[in-house]
């Protein structure tokens, strides 16, 4: 269990210093401050002898990234573009968003599930291209930009104090379906029927009909990462590209919690005409709403204010249900209470953007490394829409903060970040931003979340005394009893000479936040100015001695 403790010194202060969806499919930007929308068709001219790629030979999308990454004076205020223009290949991720007149912006990445893409941004089909569909291949001409150094763009460039572009608008100079080839996964205890026997075009409807064994229920049905919903009796989404579907079968029968999960998505959107009783563990709270988990499956319990209610307790819901942007979630709850103890589950490991959605949302997770990118405002304790992004492997996640996880020691660290940062998030959850044109899974962090530094010192802890309640100890000292690993915030601070040898009181709790109450026995010793220390202990050593003083 984990709990935040208050530590005063008297002789440190503490020092605070102080997008949407940047995930696989990235949020359309705001067209506030950017270019004024096109109203001309007029087909470019041909590509100078400086252009990226040609018609027959387009560039990649990895290129046009890595292009767009490079240009000079990139920054997060606004948007700069490349000075040549570019000829790129990809295929539609987001279903095309359609503008004022004719114009278009929509999602484009070398293949349809890659996880790094670029945004036709606002621009028009060439003449006799149809608007394409997602899924389709298409090649796009036009100048490339960089969006406040989150999104790559192919768009107009607007001249500067002036309506209108300088350069006409992107277009889509082709534009063609793909053959889709739906594979079954391998499975038992069941089957599964109406999967095409050939290829089939993307955009085309895929109906499957799974049917587990006597004994036996649908434990999860998924596409492109996505958990199917059964619906009239059948499994079904679209094609959009080559995929194995996978299909599980379970033992038993389905607990009441996947139930109503599975009964919130088939919602899509609207809320469900009767009630769900379910069970779960809180696996994270925020404010007066929570988390509860049962398995591989989760559900957010919105606004429910709820007596007794902690870590790790077994509460029972009863409630209509819904989709908010595609996170499953309590409508209007009836009934909410504590009914048991239960054990926390282990948190699944992030180590990708593909690994969240591999998963469903509203479980617990923990991510071991994590490399700050940028976020879109400070942290304080009355913030809504927080969010921070993150390099997880290889990929750019959106983790979003909300206001009732503030905390002024997570938020020195979050608010004091700097580009290439590396943090664990811990005991996050799995969360998803879903519209009918994108899909952006992301991580939640509650109020019960943690965010800690990597790049600490490790420092020996000896001199250990413990109660139930406190643990004292000389940082540095000679007696040793126990063995610990300190590690610092990241709170900007210049390398100071710090009193080491620390004779240091705190109340001992979950959270393990220690801080010097008293300077004794001073002993300088160089390392950088921080107040704060996260102590995790040996947990071994820890139990042997609290036995000691409760036989």
């Amino acid at each position: 269990m984990k709990r935040k403790i208050l530590v005063f010194t008297p002789f440190i202060a503490l020092l605070l210093s102080g997008c949407n969806f940047l995930g696989p499919r990235p949020v359309l930007p705001p067209t506030s401050g950017q270019s004024t929308k096109p109203t001309s068709t007029t087909t470019q001219p041909g590509p100078s002898e400086d252009t990226y790629g040609t018609l027959d030979n387009p560039i990649s999308v990895a290129r046009a990234i890595e292009i767009g990454n490079a240009i000079e004076g990139a920054s997060s205020e606004g948007t700069v573009y490349e000075v040549k223009d570019a000829y790129i290949k990809g295929y539609v991720q987001s279903e095309p968003e359609r503008g004022d007149t004719t114009e278009y912006r929509f999602n484009v990445a070398d293949s349809y599930e890659a996880t790094s893409n670029i945004q036709f941004y606002w621009g028009f089909m060439d003449s006799g291209v149809t608007t394409p569909i997602v899924g389709d291949e298409v090649v796009m001409f036009g100048r490339l930009a960089n969006y406040k150094t989150r999104t790559i763009e192919l768009a107009g460039k607007k001249l500067e104090g002036e309506a209108g572009y300088e350069i006409e608008p992107p277009l889509v100079k082709s534009s063609s379906h793909v053959d889709c080839t739906i594979t079954i996964g391998s499975y038992s205890h069941g089957t599964v029927t109406g999967a095409p026997t050939s290829a089939v075009p993307n955009g085309t409807k895929v109906e499957l009909t799974v049917t587990p064994d006597q004994g036996y229920y649908v434990g999860s049905v998924k596409a492109y990462g996505q958990t199917l919903t059964e619906e009239g009796g059948k499994y079904s989404f679209i094609a959009y590209s080559s995929t194995t579907v996978s299909v599980e079968f379970a033992q038993g029968q389905k607990s009441a919690l996947q139930e109503a999960y599975e009964a919130a998505i088939a919602a899509d959107g609207q809320t469900t005409t009767q009630e769900y009783t379910f069970s779960g563990v809180v696996i994270a709270m925020t404010g007066n709403s929570f988390y509860v988990q049962d398995g591989a499956y989760g559900m957010y319990i919105y606004n429910k204010a709820t007596d007794n209610i902690a870590l790790g307790k077994i509460v029972t819901v009863t409630a209509t249900l819904k989709t908010y942007n595609g996170l499953p979630e309590t409508a209007s709850v009836s009934k909410s209470e504590v009914t048991g103890d239960g054990t926390l589950p282990t948190p699944i490991e992030i180590t990708s953007v593909a690994s969240i959605s591999a998963v469903n949302v509203n479980m617990l997770a923990n991510v071991q490394s994590a490399k700050f990118v940028s976020k879109t405002k400070e942290w304080n304790s009355s913030n809504t829409g927080v969010r921070g992004t993150f390099t997880i492997g290889e990929d750019n996640v959106t983790v979003n903060f909300d206001k009732y996880g503030y905390d002024a020691d997570k938020a020195a660290l979050f608010n004091g970040a700097q580009e290439g940062d590396e943090f664990k998030l811990l005991n996050v959850v799995t969360n998803i931003y879903k519209t009918s044109s994108q899909t952006s899974h992301q991580l939640s962090f509650a109020g019960t979340s943690d965010i800690i530094s990597k790049d600490a010192p490790v420092v020996a802890v000896t001199g250990v005394k413990l109660n139930k309640d406190k643990l004292d100890f000389v940082l540095g000292g000679s007696a040793q009893t126990l063995e610990a690993t300190v590690e610092p915030s990241k709170l900007a601070g210049q390398l100071t000479q710090l009193i080491s040898s620390v004779l240091t009181m705190v109340q001992f709790l979950h959270y393990m936040l220690v801080t010097p109450l008293l300077l004794s026995q001073p002993k300088m010793v160089t390392r950088p100015l921080h107040v704060m220390y996260t102590l995790v202990i040996q947990k071994l050593l820890l139990l042997q001695s609290l036995q000691k003083l409760n036989p």
